[in-house]
């Protein structure tokens, strides 16, 4: 019977793709990656901070017809502070994996600044569309988007990277100031090459959804 069993073994063995070396290698690289992802994906502080920004999106989850365009249902006077609050935690819990965040891709916090980038979209689009940016206090968006500049650093590639893209510049347009992008110009200066070209193409959205501006010399001639 034992016999039997390891002849059966052996020819399920011998009818399996064979894999190279270099196969051999890849896969158990791939499984060692998978391993890693599930561990971070697993960490409280991320499933933490994932189940308050879920709460805080029913709040203000867009209508049928926002969806479209990623604009919430509406805003009120705790839509900003409980972005930037979520934002400086979420700052905080990606800082403490410095080292993994900087090789592996930011989808491995469980999603959640991919989910909060959307949700700085809409908040911004929606603030806009209201003409409520009077009533946003000034310091609390420079924080969010000093907060926006650090996190390029962990900018990467893929979808989350124009996620980011997006929810940075749709702040900077909601909320212009020619100050605003000076800040963002100058922490692009000093910073990491993948975060200084994250950054520049934050500034080039900004740019190129602005109208030019006339100076005082052409005004004149006119």
């Amino acid at each position: 019977m034992a016999e039997k069993q390891k002849t059966d073994r052996t020819r399920k063995l011998m009818a399996s793709p064979r894999l190279t070396p270099p196969q051999q290698r890849l896969d158990v690289r791939m499984r060692a990656q998978r391993r890693e992802r599930q561990k971070m994906e697993g960490q409280p502080i991320f499933s933490d901070l994932k189940s308050r920004l879920d709460l805080a999106k029913d709040r203000y989850r867009p209508t049928q017809d926002g969806v479209a365009h990623g604009c919430l249902a509406r805003g009120d006077a705790d839509l900003y502070p409980s972005l930037l609050v979520l934002a400086r935690d979420g700052l905080k819990a990606v800082q403490q994996f410095d080292p993994y965040f900087l090789t592996h891709d930011l989808y491995d916090d469980g999603m959640f600044w991919y989910g909060l980038c959307c949700f700085i979209s809409g908040a911004a689009i929606r603030v806009e569309a209201d003409h409520a940016e009077a009533y946003i206090p000034a310091a609390t968006i420079d924080e969010l988007l000093d907060i926006l500049c650090q996190m390029s650093r962990y900018s990467g590639g893929g979808d989350i990277a124009n996620r980011m893209l997006e929810a940075h510049a749709e702040t900077l347009i909601g909320f212009y100031s020619a100050e605003r992008l000076r800040a963002v110009r100058a922490f692009a200066a000093t910073a990491s090459p993948n975060a200084k070209r994250h950054l520049k193409a934050v500034v080039a959205a900004v740019v190129a959804h602005r109208p030019p501006q006339k100076s005082p010399a052409h005004r004149r001639r006119r």
